[in-house]
């Protein structure tokens, strides 16, 4: 997740989290599905992020219907970008969220389900809120690119990012590196590059290095 820097204070109080969910299963639901949905807002985070949702939904209209009734049961207005098979996200806002002074001014999104902007209002402040899924590949890196092209579109102040982005935002070696955990192969520095490009053009930072800056 890449989060906004904003002289360190709270944005409204907003909770977040995060989550990759290698498919919601949506030609063939089951209780995998439900399962799910239940564990990702088993939290009551106030903004969910997701990635890996493969919702399909150009073809599977009745099944992303049920699938939004499900998060709405759950407290959650499901937005998303998923129309094919692989890929796609999704964010997830709850209800506490959505009262008189919640709008949504536009939405942003690219035509492979790698990202999600939302430009909406949350009790009179305005943000960027968007759900990432980074590319696989560095010959898709390009992504990153439009990306932060929307993000200056949008022109807000307050922007909060969050998903897989495939990337890491140290760009040392496995052995040092912190964000790197028992894993043999570290991404390609060519996306940590442009992760770092996003976050220095967006005055963005990480959350571990925003609420920790001196470790």
């Amino acid at each position: 997740m890449v989060e906004e820097n904003i002289n360190n204070n709270k944005p409204c109080n907003i909770t977040f989290s995060s989550q990759n969910v290698r498919s919601l299963n949506i030609s063939t639901k089951n209780d995998i599905t439900w399962e799910k949905i239940i564990s990702i807002t088993k939290s009551k985070a106030d903004i969910v992020f997701l990635s890996d949702m493969r919702l399909n939904s150009d073809k599977q209209k009745t099944g992303v219907h049920d699938i939004e009734k499900r998060f709405f049961l759950e407290g959650y207005k499901l937005y998303h970008n998923s129309k094919g098979p692989s890929r796609g996200v999704g964010i997830l806002v709850h209800k506490n969220l959505r009262d008189d002074t919640f709008k949504i001014f536009n939405q942003r999104t690219d035509l492979l389900g790698n990202y999600l902007l939302l430009d909406l209002e949350i009790r009179n402040q305005r943000y960027t809120i968007g759900a990432i899924y980074g590319p696989n590949h560095d010959e898709q890196i390009n992504m990153f690119d439009s990306l932060k092209n929307e993000c200056l579109g949008l022109n807000n102040r307050q922007i909060i990012l969050g998903g897989d982005f495939n990337a890491t935002w140290d760009s040392s070696r496995v052995n040092s590196n912190i964000d790197v955990v028992n894993i043999v192969d570290i991404p390609s520095r060519i996306r940590t590059n442009k992760i770092h490009e996003i976050a220095e053009q967006l005055d963005l930072t990480e959350p571990y290095r925003f609420m920790h800056p001196l470790k």
